[in-house]
């Protein structure tokens, strides 16, 4: 996964969710010891793109869950 300034992530998926048919992901990036909170956009076929889930109101409620 490439970030918003070009470098390349490497996450590992920890955990899913979907809520209001959104599916949502927390993420894992071992080398920076950080998670992320990304949902998923769109999809094509097997392929699925996610966004950052930046506002924070959207971040504590699915980290509630």
């Amino acid at each position: 996964m490439i970030n918003e300034d070009g470098e390349e992530l490497s996450l590992a998926v920890i955990e899913q969710t979907t809520i209001s048919n959104v599916l949502y992901i927390l993420a894992e990036d071992e080398a920076e010891d950080f998670v992320y909170i990304m949902k998923e956009v769109r999809s094509e076929g097997e392929e699925s793109f996610f966004e950052f889930v930046e506002d924070d109101d959207e971040w504590d409620a699915i980290l509630n869950v």
